[in-house]
């Protein structure tokens, strides 16, 4: 998160920041057969949401956790929903491949506006979820698939891992 707040020009938006998470999970996922982040997604009101993601900065927002277990917190909330870096992110804790992936995402998302956002995270991976209900990682492969060659592969690589 603190990664992604330092790359956005808008200071950190939560909206932003837990989407760009999203699309670079679900884009790593069908170009690398894995996601970056290892979190559940939820199907909330305005998109898919990282579930252990938000719930973090909700907590460290609400002032019920501090920003992480390290003597220095990663960063921190500002007002309900700005994330403020407060150090360089280590990023030997991420793969060239999840970079790519994140930093495009980033590219991508960086100019679009809340409703912009809300529209490319609302795909059939989040219709076919129940609102407030987790999307099956299966549903989020088979989102991401360009062909339906790739959403077969995708769907067999996850059923065998």
């Amino acid at each position: 998160m603190a990664y992604i707040a330092s790359k956005l020009t808008e200071r950190g938006n939560m909206y932003k920041v837990l989407k760009v998470m999203y699309f670079a999970d679900k884009e790593h996922l069908r170009r690398y057969g894995r996601m970056i982040f290892g979190d559940r997604y939820i199907a909330l009101q305005h998109g898919p949401v990282p579930w252990s993601a938000y719930r973090r900065v909700s907590n460290i927002r609400d002032g019920l956790i501090s920003a992480n277990s390290k003597p220095e917190p990663l960063f921190r909330v500002e007002g309900d929903h700005t994330i403020i870096p407060l150090q360089d992110v280590d990023l030997e804790c991420f793969s060239e491949s999840d970079l790519e992936c994140l930093n495009n995402e980033i590219d991508i998302c960086a100019p679009l506006s809340f409703g912009e956002l809300k529209k490319r995270s609302h795909d059939d991976a989040y219709r076919n979820a129940d609102e407030n209900d987790e999307m099956s990682i299966e549903s989020i492969a088979a989102a991401a698939a360009q062909t339906p060659e790739e959403r077969e592969l995708l769907l067999s690589h996850i059923a065998e891992a």
